[in-house]
């Protein structure tokens, strides 16, 4: 069970999650105004930070998915490309599709907390072009490689 976790936060880009602590600048312009209170400021710091780091590791699953064979080819990505043998294509397509709707509803209920629809549509769309951009990569790229 551990070492799946591993494997998991391998393939998420785990690391990538302190960063991400930068981003609640992100979460504060979004959510602050003068009439927030404290417990409302919190929950949408809280909802934010989800958000971010749930579509972080939505795009890092995803482009480790569709980048599959090419980081085969890439000696510094071994660790990355053994994780994903590990969890199994399968699992991990199923990993970020169930926290694909998991973000949805918690950027919805931000979207309705914030009265601005502008933010689904927003992070839909970041979400799209994030998957759009592995997708096609990866095929331009398999295209372009010899053999």
């Amino acid at each position: 069970m551990f070492e799946r976790l591993k494997q998991f936060g391998i393939v998420s880009r785990a690391e990538f999650i302190l960063p991400n602590l930068g981003s609640l600048i992100l979460g504060l312009a979004w959510g602050a105004n003068r009439t927030s209170d404290l417990t409302g400021l919190i929950i949408l710091l809280v909802l934010s930070f989800s958000v971010i780091n749930l579509s972080s590791t939505i795009g890092a699953q995803i482009n480790a998915y569709y980048d599959y064979e090419l980081d085969m080819k890439d000696e510094r990505k071994k660790q990355l490309v053994l994780a994903e043998e590990s969890l199994g294509r399968g699992r991990l397509r199923l990993a970020f599709i169930v926290e694909f709707f998991c973000a949805l509803v918690l950027v919805s209920i931000f979207t309705v907390i914030q009265g601005k629809p502008i933010l689904s549509i927003l992070w839909g769309l970041g979400i799209f072009l994030g998957w759009a951009y592995s997708a096609t990569r990866a095929r331009c790229f398999s295209c372009l490689s010899p053999g």
